[in-house]
């Protein structure tokens, strides 16, 4: 998935976008490419995504932001976790599960903008290890 789109270019973008086309990301995208693709600032993953796999964006610690598209339904397990420099993320009003250490050792995470009501917020299934998460301002219904 992301190799094409980083390894095919001739420098290390401050952001990546998913394309449109992809409905799924692979588990471990960024393992086995790692020098590479984790020195990015901002990803934007497409409504056209439904779900992101297992430790997909683990350890992309220069990441900043992320804005996730308004189809995801779960975030994995592992998926943004050791993103040390993570500070905001844009959270779908359609995710209804964020899986265990998602965002573990997400130190910096403090804003989530979520798309949806609070009363919705509070009906996601959370999984353990995800106290970045639970630290963070949280700004219902953002558009």
């Amino acid at each position: 998935l992301a190799h094409s789109i980083i390894l095919n270019s001739q420098f290390i973008p401050d952001d990546v976008t998913i394309p449109d086309v992809i409905i799924e990301t692979n588990t471990n995208s960024f393992d086995e490419y790692e020098m590479v693709t984790t020195a990015f600032n901002f990803l934007f993953i497409p409504d056209s995504v439904l779900y992101i796999g297992e430790s997909a964006f683990e350890e992309c610690e220069y990441l900043i932001h992320i804005t996730i598209g308004d189809e995801v339904v779960m975030i994995n397990d592992n998926t943004f976790s050791k993103c040390k420099e993570l500070s905001t993320i844009v959270i779908p009003g359609s995710v209804v599960d964020i899986l265990s250490n998602a965002f573990n050792g997400c130190e910096k995470l403090k804003t989530v903008f979520y798309k949806s009501k609070e009363v919705s917020w509070n009906r996601i299934g959370l999984g353990g290890g995800n106290g970045s998460l639970e630290q963070c301002l949280i700004v219902y219904e953002y558009e």
